[in-house]
Parts: structure tokens; C-alpha cells; sequence
């Protein structure tokens, strides 16, 4: 049965694809999954139900019968979860932030190298030192106080806001992307800013057998585990 599709739909899908092309954090399999989901929320095709709106149906679309599709296309929607990485918030190599008598810094190159959370905004820090004995002694003592005040702040400290992934939820809005990333991901949680209060319709497929969740009025997005196969 050919449906019948608006001027507006079809104008809809022109300019979501072309948004999606132009777009330089979609790229690769993000951008063929960008592009099926676009023909499938906006015009509808194919049509929702009995597992056609799937990463099943996603991989069989991209890569015909090659049986790690599906895990390929479920690793790609994994990399684009909205999240906070410290690694974004801090490019370039670290240095040894270890306090030096006539300089703030030592800014040696680093033997112990991590990060640590600023307690007002939740963001991160490098937080880095080189070799030098008396430096790492530092490292160690700040590592303590910085895991006490964390500890005794609690859920006082804030979440810091997501600062990648999320590129196709900025242009594929008929899903109901916060219940699918987690589904994707059972210990993904929504950033600080950003996070949907929209009921979405989903179908998690467990052995199998599909589950429709309530709320029949949103688009039904399935997520299907074992991508071997």
C-alpha cells in the first residue's frame, strides 16, 4: 500500500537529510543510520511495526546480509549517547600541575596522569605530575582530600552537561530518544541540560518477542540485542 505524502513532509525529509549530510559529527554509519531514520519518521517508510522500525532493519538496510550489522549499527548509536568527556573538555597533552617554588607549575611531561572533578560545575580537570618524588607525594595527598570533599558533597556536586554525542537527536526529533539510549546502554543517564521529558514508544525485544511499551501515540524504535547473527 503506497502512502500518500505531503509537500510538507516531503520538504521536511529534503531538509533533514541535508541537515544530516552538512552535519560533521554525523558521518560514516551514523550518517547512513541518520539518513534511514529521516525516510523512516518523516515519511514514514517503511511503515512502524513487527520489528521494521529496528537496528535490524537499520543494518539490513545498510549492509544486506553481513551478520555483524546489527552490532555494528548498535556501536554507532552507542558513540553518539549525549555524555560529558573530560577528554573534550580538556585537549592536548597533560603537563605536572605539582606547585613549584618560582613557578605556579612544574609542567614537566607526566608519569601519573588522570583527572579531577571540579566540585561546583561536576566538570573535570586534568590532574597530572611527572616523576619527581616529592611531586607524586603532592599527587597522592591532593587524590585524598579530593576524594573526601567528593565524599562528603554527594549528590551536591553537580552533573556536568553533556559536551558530545547526541548528533541525531538534533535532527531526527520523532523518537523518543532518552528510553532508546537507554536501551542501548542500561547505565546511561540523561545530562545535566538536554534531557527529554517526552513519553517515548518503544519495543525492547527480549528473546525475540517483542514488548510494545505504552503510549502507542509516539514512533516505535526497536533495539535488538545479539548483533552476531
Amino acid at each position: 500500500m503506497t502512502t500518500e505524502r505531503s509537500f510538507s513532509d516531503l520538504r521536511l525529509y529534503d531538509k533533514t537529510c541535508a541537515a544530516l549530510i552538512a552535519d560533521p559529527d554525523i558521518t560514516g554509519d551514523l550518517l547512513l543510520i541518520g539518513l534511514w531514520l529521516a525516510r523512516a519518521t518523516v515519511l514514514n517508510d517503511p511503515e512502524p511495526g513487527e520489528g521494521r522500525w529496528s537496528t535490524k532493519a537499520i543494518a539490513a538496510a545498510v549492509y544486506g546480509r553481513r551478520q555483524s550489522g546489527t552490532f555494528l549499527i548498535r556501536e554507532a548509536l552507542r558513540k553518539d549517547l549525549p555524555r560529558y568527556d573530560p577528554f573534550n573538555d580538556n585537549p592536548g597533552e597533560a603537563q605536572c600541575g605539582a606547585p613549584m617554588p618560582r613557578a605556579p607549575f612544574c609542567r614537566r611531561s607526566v608519569t601519573i596522569s588522570g583527572f579531577r572533578t571540579d566540585p561546583d560545575t561536576g566538570r573535570m580537570v586534568p590532574f597530572a605530575v611527572c616523576g619527581r618524588k616529592d611531586h607524586q607525594q603532592w599527587w597522592r595527598e591532593q587524590d585524598r582530600e579530593q576524594r573526601a570533599l567528593l565524599a562528603e558533597l554527594g549528590d551536591r556536586v553537580p552533573k556536568p552537561p553533556a559536551n558530545t554525542g547526541g548528533a541525531l537527536q538534533r535532527h531526527i526529533r520523532r523518537i523518543g530518544w532518552a528510553k532508546f539510549y537507554k536501551l542501548l546502554d542500561t547505565r546511561w543517564e540523561p545530562p545535566a541540560e538536554g534531557a527529554s521529558t517526552r513519553k517515548p514508544t518503544l519495543t525492547v525485544v527480549t528473546n525475540d518477542e517483542f514488548e510494545p511499551v505504552e503510549d502507542a501515540a509516539r514512533p516505535v524504535l526497536t533495539v535488538h540485542e545479539g548483533g552476531w547473527r
